[in-house]
């Protein structure tokens, strides 16, 4: 959603676009996709939607992951997502317990893959007075 929301910032500036899209509508659409996708009025960490991730735990999990999202995590294969929880939940009496309720907050999560395109039909570029088309897929 950011590169296409760049790319009419710069069709603006090149005069190919009507449309002024300001910082103020860009930080709006991050904000929105952010808190659509993590439930981020609530939980600050996206992890942090799992039963028995708190700060630490979400840490700890993302060290262990090296950087993937909550999305990947999900799509880990279960004992994959086993070992890890055996792992970072090791200061928990009962990761096991862990892990099943993780799961079943997994099977029950809306996990979507969310992509945006911008163009006019039947043109390569933007210019003004076109009328320009927004596409949004959200895959489940």
């Amino acid at each position: 959603m950011l590169s296409q929301t760049m790319m009419l910032t710069q069709a603006f500036k090149q005069g190919k676009s009507p449309k002024r899209i300001t910082a103020k509508n860009i930080m709006t659409l991050i904000q929105f996709s952010q808190n659509l996708m993590q439930g981020g009025w609530i939980n600050k960490d996206a992890f942090e939607q799992l039963p028995f991730v708190d700060q630490v735990h979400a840490g700890k999990m993302k060290n262990r992951l090296g950087g993937k999202t909550l999305y990947k995590y999900c799509m880990l294969e279960k004992q994959e997502r086993k070992a890890l929880i055996e792992d970072v939940f090791s200061d928990v009496p009962n990761p096991l317990n862990v892990y099943e309720e993780q799961e079943k907050c997994i099977d029950a999560l809306p996990i979507v893959k969310l992509t945006m395109t911008a163009f006019v039909e039947g043109e390569d570029e933007i210019v003004v007075g076109d009328i320009l088309t927004c596409k949004m897929k959200v895959e489940y």
